[in-house]
């Protein structure tokens, strides 16, 4: 991959760099346009064309925190939002036909800007469960989304909370992405923190950026021990960190 690739893949660029908006008073850091939908898909490890394909057109799944004329900027809510959607996805193998039915769905029951991210796990039910809170004299909801063509199964659940962390009130704080969670599970080398260099993709537990790392792979030819020696990182952590940012473009379209 040479620099100009490496740029590109990750959506560098002048005019995005120029545009990026800064935080308001007191607006929420989840809130803030801040990755390129390049950038995004890769922290995601999916298609670009498939996020794309989520934020933008006049059949997008969602609005954009950023809408700007010639491209979108996604906030941390946009970006987990995606990722719960790739979950689904990724174990139901929807359709694109398929999503859109099943998103008209959930938005009939809740106005939420990010209604995936109020999804919930009830054991007893052993179904996905979407938390609609108090509105005026109506108390807080819980709706059962299973009859919606069986949308989701306890083990996309399962997935989805070992891979997104929330608070006790429900909001989301950080992200786990890891493109080979199905067959390691349990491994959570790279993640994304919103108070944390702005969200962008770090090894866990430090606030070294995944691309940092791979540009001195790319760029200095450094070996994979090298860099573990040079960040007093785990070499294990630095190749899975590497594997997961590495050729983004996965086959899951």
């Amino acid at each position: 991959m040479t620099i100009r690739t490496f740029r590109k893949v990750f959506g560098y660029n002048n005019s995005v760099r120029i545009v990026r908006p800064a935080r308001r008073s007191r607006q929420d850091l989840r809130d803030i346009p801040l990755y390129s939908i390049p950038e995004a898909a890769s922290y995601l490890a999916m298609s670009p064309r498939t996020l794309t394909s989520w934020f933008s057109g006049t059949q997008r799944l969602f609005d954009p925190a950023g809408d700007y004329k010639n491209y979108s900027l996604l906030s941390f809510k946009d970006v987990a939002q995606a990722y719960v959607l790739y979950i689904l996805k990724h174990f139901h193998k929807y359709t694109p036909a398929q999503i859109e039915r099943a998103m008209r769905e959930i938005r009939k029951e809740t106005k939420s800007r990010h209604p995936l991210l109020t999804l919930d796990r009830r054991t007893a039910a052993k179904n996905l469960m979407l938390n609609k809170p108090p509105r005026g004299s109506r108390g807080r909801e819980v709706v059962n989304l299973s009859k919606f063509r069986n949308l989701v199964l306890t083990e996309v659940v399962d997935a989805c909370s070992q891979r997104i962390l929330k608070n006790s009130s429900g909001e989301t704080l950080d992200l786990f992405p890891w493109r080979f969670f199905e067959e390691d599970g349990d491994s959570r080398p790279v993640s994304m923190d919103p108070s944390i260099l702005s969200g962008r993709l770090v090894v866990t537990g430090t606030r070294i950026p995944v691309s940092t790392l791979l540009g001195l792979k790319l760029t200095q030819h450094k070996t994979v021990e090298q860099i573990a020696k040079n960040y007093d990182l785990n070499v294990e952590v630095v190749k899975k960190a590497l594997r997961h940012i590495e050729n983004p473009l996965q086959k899951v379209a």
